[in-house]
Parts: C-alpha cells; sequence; structure tokens
C-alpha cells in the first residue's frame, strides 16, 4: 500500500487510512470499525471511493462505491416538496443539509478496510461556485450559473473506477411515481428562486439555457433598484418563468449559498454613465418661458459601446414619452450613431424653443439612446430672472 497526495492506492493496510487522514489510534489500536464509521471526522465525504453503507462483506462489483442506494455514501436532503422549501434548507456551512453517510458496522452496513482503496483525501466538491448577473438590466435577463468541479485526483487514471473526486452523473437522482427509468443529478436542471429582502418569493425558473448548469430570469417585474437574493436549486424537470408548478423532485447544491443581485437601469447595467442636464430660459426682462437649454454627457466604464437611433424629445408633463406629439411639443434627432468607450465620451449641448403660445406649460425632456432601450427622463430646472 502507498499514499501519495493524498491517495491510498495498492492494498489497504489497517494503519493506512489512518496514517492518510492524520486521525491518532482508538484507545491505543488501529480499529477497522473506529476508521470506517467516520467518528473521527476526517474522511472527505467527496472521495469517489469511501467506506460506504453496501449489504456485503466484500465488494459485489466494481460499482461497489456508489452504494445499495446509488449515492455514493452521501445522504442528500430530504423533505423538500416545493421550491419555496430552498431558502429555508440553505446552511451557513454551505453544506446546505447534505452530508456524508458512512457504514454503521451492522450486519446489513458492515465495516470494510478495503473500501479505503483508491480512496482520495483531498477530494473537492464538485460544485465550487454560484453566481449570478450583479446588476441586472430591468430590460434583460439575470443569469445564474454552477461552476463545476475537476471530478479527478492529480494521479488517477482508469475512470469512474480510479481515485478522485465525486462527479454529479455519481449520484442517483429521484424515481418520480410512474417514471421507471432512473436518472441522475447530472440530469437535473439548475434553477433559482427569486426573494425580496421581506423573505417574499417573486418567482423561479428551472432550466430553459443550452448548459444544463445554467438558468435565465427575465427581471420585467423587478423594482428597479431594489436588491433581492437568488436561491440555487437542482430540479429533475425544468420550469419555464411563467409556467405554472409541477410535480417535480427538488434538492439543495452543496458548498453554494444565496447570491444577491441589484436591479439597475438599461444604461447602468451596460456600463454606461449619462449626465443629463436642462434648465428653463426666459425673455429678457420678464419670467416668460422661451425655451429649454440642455447639456448630455455619456462615458462608458468599460469596453466600446455604440448607440444608434437616438433623440430628445421635448413632451408636455401632461404627456408620456410614447403618446402622440401635440403642437408645442418637438423632438431633436442626435447624431445618428453615437459611440463611447472610456477614452472617448460624448458631450452635446443645445435648446429647444418653446412657442409662446404654449409658455406658460410645464415640460419633460426625454433622451432615448440606442432606439429606445437606454432612456432619462428630466424636470428643467426653473431659473427665474429677478426682475426689478
Amino acid at each position: 500500500m502507498s499514499v501519495k497526495n493524498g491517495i491510498i492506492t495498492g492494498p489497504v493496510s489497517l494503519r493506512g487510512p489512518y496514517d492518510c487522514m492524520g486521525v491518532a489510534k482508538w484507545r491505543g489500536k488501529y480499529d477497522v470499525g473506529y476508521i470506517c464509521s467516520n467518528k473521527h471526522g476526517q474522511i472527505s465525504m467527496w472521495s469517489r471511493h469511501k467506506p460506504v453503507p453496501l449489504p456485503n462483506l466484500g465488494h459485489p462489483d466494481a460499482s461497489w462505491w456508489k452504494g445499495a442506494d446509488g449515492r455514493c455514501g452521501i445522504k442528500l436532503p430530504s423533505g423538500i416538496n416545493s421550491y419555496r422549501d430552498i431558502p429555508s434548507r440553505m446552511t451557513e456551512d454551505k453544506k446546505n443539509g447534505w452530508e456524508y453517510l458512512p457504514p454503521t458496522g451492522s450486519i446489513h452496513s458492515p465495516y470494510r478496510i478495503k473500501d479505503f482503496e483508491n480512496y482520495y483525501h483531498n477530494a473537492e466538491c464538485f460544485i465550487y461556485d454560484f453566481r449570478v448577473t450583479e446588476k441586472p438590466s430591468t430590460d434583460g435577463y439575470l443569469t445564474a450559473s454552477c461552476a463545476l468541479g475537476l471530478i479527478t485526483g492529480p494521479d488517477s487514471e482508469g475512470g469512474n473506477n480510479g481515485p478522485g473526486s465525486l462527479a454529479l452523473e455519481d449520484l442517483r437522482g429521484d424515481m418520480l411515481p410512474g417514471e421507471l427509468d432512473p436518472c441522475t443529478l447530472a440530469d437535473y436542471y439548475l434553477g433559482i428562486v427569486i426573494v425580496d429582502d421581506s423573505g417574499t418569493i417573486k418567482g423561479r425558473v428551472a432550466g430553459g439555457s443550452t448548459m444544463r448548469l445554467q438558468t435565465k430570469y427575465k427581471m420585467a417585474g423587478l423594482a428597479l433598484y431594489r436588491t433581492y437574493k437568488a436561491y440555487p436549486f437542482l430540479a429533475k424537470y425544468p420550469m419555464g418563468q411563467n409556467d405554472p408548478d409541477i410535480q417535480n423532485s427538488y434538492f439543495t447544491i452543496p458548498n453554494t449559498a444565496a447570491a444577491s443581485f441589484t436591479v439597475s437601469s438599461p444604461d447602468v447595467a451596460a456600463g454606461i454613465n449619462i449626465n443629463f442636464t436642462a434648465k428653463y430660459l426666459y425673455k429678457v426682462g420678464e419670467n416668460t418661458k422661451s425655451g429649454i437649454s440642455y447639456t448630455v454627457e455619456i462615458t462608458a466604464d468599460d469596453g466600446t459601446i455604440t448607440m444608434k437611433n437616438n433623440y430628445i424629445n421635448m413632451r408636455f408633463s401632461t404627456s408620456d414619452l410614447n403618446d402622440a406629439f401635440y403642437e408645442g411639443e418637438s423632438a431633436l434627432k442626435l447624431e445618428d450613431t453615437i459611440t463611447v468607450s472610456p477614452s472617448s465620451s460624448y458631450r452635446k449641448m443645445g435648446l429647444f424653443e418653446i412657442n409662446a403660445k404654449y409658455a406658460n406649460r410645464e415640460y419633460y425632456l426625454y433622451l432615448t439612446l440606442s432606439t429606445g432601450r437606454f432612456t432619462k427622463k428630466i424636470v428643467p430646472m426653473m431659473n427665474i430672472p429677478v426682475l426689478e
């Protein structure tokens, strides 16, 4: 037997696992029951090969490491009947209800020192990251994804029968009523539950992406500038964001935590900074409005952004942006193409004339860029002249 890089190879001696994991003797001796029971708490639950519950004194076949239940000595969270249960099943240690299930030493689950052959002590969870878009746009999507880690050890060979870490495809999923064929957790879809700061569930989605461990949630319906949390889960069947609930199988995902995001305006999400200001102009010697001067400044935080179909509209305060134009309102087309980058900004100054017939009206200015994707609405500042 040898121990190298945290991997036990060759016929396993009784002392080998103790040395590999740094476990002290139990009551002065190397005891097979103590080392296999994990009462010392040092066995890596993510190693593909490790002591598992199996009603055999030896290894019946090459897939013995999957255990009697097909879940590789892992106790998956139970009793999750709905995606609504997911937030309450997440834990601070990020295990989220996943536990190692060692053999018990009973006749139905005996201890076997041979289970440590090809044990990999440095094995890590197959999921090592959960991320979401930090500032999704109101007109876009929140993208959520989990990253998969390496499933093999540094000196491993032999695929699933060699030393290494567990993979999603190693773990059996649930069989729902009426189903005949089992599946693995690799066949499940990534889902997310969206929760606001009061703990209210705002929506959910599962799947819908070309990547199994990725999903997208449409931002429409979530409040601008409000912060939410996305809780990840695995679902056996995909669920569209607006689809009715279906009978499904759900699991929390280990080594993950809820991710926060803030709903942003499209320009902020795109990395554009828009400074749009305006003020009323007045007739000389009078407090009668004659026009509105404006200034537009656009910069970009990163990358080059090109915008086409760019306008400034002067509208009565009683009109909305998309209403039909009335006499006294006007639209100004800016450059056909506006391009900004960290090294190239855009600045435009100009004015609208106010028809004397409508000098007593109040106005809004609307800046619409990139065919209305980026929109700013402002009230011109009042700067009434002092009359002597």
